[in-house]
C-alpha cells in the first residue's frame, strides 16, 4: 500500500491533463472530536506551506455540509460543494469547483461526504491522485467520523496529523485512533503525528505523556484574541506564538 501510495505521486494517469509538478506531499489532519481545532489549524498550515515555499497549496474541506473551511474564512457565499459519488471520477467537475484564493496564495476545494456513500472511497483515491499532479501540497481538512472514506485518505497521505485539545477525553479519542492506526497504516510511526492544540487545557504535560504513551509532535498555543474572518493567524498575526508553532511545522514539511 505504502509502495503504490508513493507512485501515485509520481505517476500520471493517461486521462489526466500534464503533470505541473514532480512530487507531492499529502497531509491529511483528523481529529477524532470537535472543538479540536482541526479547520483553523488546516487552514494556517496551508497558508504557511505557501508563505514558506512559494509552491502550489490546495486544501480540501472534507465535511458533512462542504463548507467548514469557507465559513471559517468568512466568505459571505459559500460556492456550492461538489460530491464525490458516482461511477467515474468527473475530473473536468472537479476542476471547476477549485477557488483560488489571491490574498491567501492557496487555492480550496470544498466536498460534501456521505458516510453512507459507499463510492467515496473510490472517488477519494482518484480525486487526490489528480491533485498531486497539480499541487506540491495537498492539506484535506477530514470530518470527525472515522469511516472507510476518511480512512483511505489517511492511508493515501504522506503525513496524517491527529489533533486534540488539552482535555483527558479529546486525548484519550485520540489514543484509540492511534491504535487503530498502528496496525493497518505502514510506517505509522513516522507517519502519525499527534498535535495537541491548547485552546482547553484540562491535564498537564506530565500528565499528558502519560495518556498519549507517546511523544507530542508539535503544541499549538491558545488563541486569546479571535483573528478577523479571512485572515488567517499566520498571515495576520505572525508574531503570534501559535503562527510560530505552525511555520514550524511547515517548515519541517
Amino acid at each position: 500500500i505504502h509502495l503504490s501510495t508513493t507512485l501515485s505521486r509520481r505517476l500520471r494517469q493517461k486521462d489526466t491533463p500534464s503533470k505541473k509538478v514532480f512530487e507531492s506531499t499529502i497531509v491529511s489532519i483528523y481529529s477524532p472530536l470537535r472543538q479540536s481545532g482541526g479547520t483553523m489549524y488546516a487552514i494556517n498550515l496551508a497558508v504557511s506551506l505557501h508563505q514558506e515555499t512559494g509552491k502550489r497549496v490546495i486544501l480540501l474541506d472534507i465535511s458533512p455540509t462542504g463548507d467548514f473551511v469557507c465559513r471559517a474564512l468568512g466568505v459571505t457565499q459559500c460556492p456550492i460543494p461538489i460530491r464525490l459519488k458516482g461511477v467515474g471520477f468527473e475530473q473536468t467537475k472537479v476542476a471547476s469547483a477549485i477557488v483560488r484564493h489571491p490574498a491567501l496564495g492557496i487555492d480550496t476545494l470544498n466536498i460534501v461526504h456521505d458516510p453512507n456513500v459507499t463510492s467515496d472511497v473510490t472517488q477519494v483515491t482518484l480525486l487526490l491522485s489528480y491533485l498531486v499532479n497539480l499541487y506540491h501540497f495537498v492539506i484535506v481538512d477530514l470530518p470527525h467520523e472515522l469511516d472507510r472514506t476518511v480512512f483511505k485518505a489517511m492511508v493515501q497521505a504522506d503525513f496524517i496529523h491527529l489533533l486534540s485539545n488539552g482535555t483527558r477525553a479529546h486525548l484519550e479519542a485520540v489514543v484509540k485512533v492511534l491504535e487503530e492506526l498502528q496496525g493497518m497504516i505502514q510506517q505509522a510511526d513516522a507517519r502519525v503525528r499527534v498535535i495537541v492544540n491548547e485552546s482547553e487545557q484540562e491535564v498537564d504535560e506530565p500528565e499528558r505523556g502519560e495518556i498519549l504513551r507517546r511523544k507530542v509532535y508539535a503544541t499549538l498555543p491558545k488563541v486569546t484574541a479571535a483573528p478577523a474572518p479571512g485572515h488567517p493567524i499566520t498571515l495576520a498575526h505572525p508574531d503570534w506564538e501559535y503562527a510560530r508553532a505552525v511555520r514550524r511545522v511547515s517548515r519541517e514539511i
